[in-house]
């Protein structure tokens, strides 16, 4: 699930469609794709965000050694 809490919406859905046609894969390419940010604040200030995703991820991060 993508977009804000897991709500996927049609155009969440091609977002995703036009960002995975330019990483395509090639044998001798690296492609990362990055949202950006590695906090855990607040983004929004109606409690509809994507903080638990990035706190999960800040941990493994942390645990990994990352």
């Amino acid at each position: 699930m993508v977009g804000p809490a897991g709500y996927i919406s049609m155009e969440d859905g091609e977002a995703v469609n036009i960002c995975q046609q330019g990483i395509a894969g090639s044998l001798d390419a690296t492609s990362v794709i990055e949202c950006g940010g590695e906090s855990t604040d607040s983004m929004e200030v109606m409690g509809v965000d994507e903080n638990g995703v990035r706190a999960f991820w800040h941990g493994y991060r942390r645990l990994m050694g990352l």
